[in-house]
């Protein structure tokens, strides 16, 4: 069931109303060579444009580790311990914060949005502050990079982490001072 369940996972159909993904990052089975595995687990996370898409994902995502587990007559348990919803920056918000950009003069290119290609945890909190009628965004400062995301050789410059501080302080600054 753990061999079978990472196959048919990644060939969950995507949902035309947006991008999906789903990767299984980790498989573990068994206790040793020429043994048959007693346990196994497996570690994914999924992503959706909206957070309906997620939703989707999750859905047959958790449909299809029930079925490898009922297929191979085993016991399964599901534990949620990550995600991502989707996210859209509150209009005003993003707008003023790329306002406090262009004021410091920090930044070469200033993109009011754009098409990221991932998520960040971070969605679950802007969508509950949205919620409640609260604004958020997410901004992205950008670094070199070494490597692309999700490789063992990721890293990036950290000069860019003084940018990122100085735009927060600025802006976090600035939303006090109107008060």
């Amino acid at each position: 069931a753990t061999a079978c369940a990472p196959l048919n996972l990644h060939a969950i159909a995507r949902h035309s109303g947006g991008a999906s993904r789903i990767n299984v990052g980790r498989m573990e089975a068994g206790s040793g060579r020429n043994v048959i595995g007693d346990k196994g687990l497996i570690a994914l996370e999924t992503r959706g444009a909206t957070s309906a898409i997620n939703h989707y994902m999750e859905t047959e995502a958790e449909r299809i580790i029930k079925a490898a587990a009922q297929m191979y007559d085993v016991q399964v348990s599901i534990e949620k311990t990550g995600g991502a919803a989707g996210g859209s920056n509150t209009p005003e918000l993003a707008a003023y914060l790329g306002q406090r950009a262009r004021e410091l003069g920090l930044f070469k290119d200033i993109m009011p949005e754009t098409n990221f290609g991932a998520s960040e945890d971070f969605s679950y909190f802007m969508e509950r502050v949205q919620e409640r009628g609260g604004q958020a965004a997410y901004i992205m400062i950008g670094a070199d990079l070494a490597a692309g995301h999700h490789d063992s050789h990721f890293n990036f410059d950290e000069r860019a982490l003084v940018y990122a501080l100085k735009m927060l302080a600025a802006s976090a600054a600035s939303l006090l001072m109107e008060k």
